[in-house]
């Protein structure tokens, strides 16, 4: 299974502070902190004040090359031959839209994650 064979090298691509697909964390950890950073930055005055951005990551995976993805996976020392699988199995499926009961022609994906 490919979730075992990339379980044990998840640490090298996943930072402290990402909460999805980590055993025992969760995505409320970050809404909590987020909460939290909100709570600090209304109560703060003068030299203390600050201030905080949210960026929309959806963008930024909607424009990663595939090329960026095997690149990145090639440096942390993944087998080509499990970034192969990995990249077959993101970069190669059609789809197929379903409109009213009427099945549209397929497609590929072509960039994006």
């Amino acid at each position: 299974m490919v979730v075992l064979r990339l379980h044990p090298l998840l640490h090298k691509l996943i930072g402290p502070e990402q909460a999805r697909f980590i055993q025992a964390r969760s995505s409320c950890d970050n809404i909590l902190v987020a909460l939290e950073v909100i709570h600090s930055l209304t109560r703060a005055e003068g030299k203390n004040a600050g201030i905080a951005y949210k960026i929309d990551m959806e963008k930024a995976f909607d424009k990663s090359r595939w090329s960026f993805v095997v690149d990145t996976l090639l440096s942390v020392g993944y087998p080509t031959d499990l970034i192969q699988l990995i990249m077959n199995c993101t970069s190669s499926p059609s789809f197929e839209v379903l409109w009213n009961g009427e099945v549209l022609d397929s497609f590929h994906s072509s960039c994006g994650l």
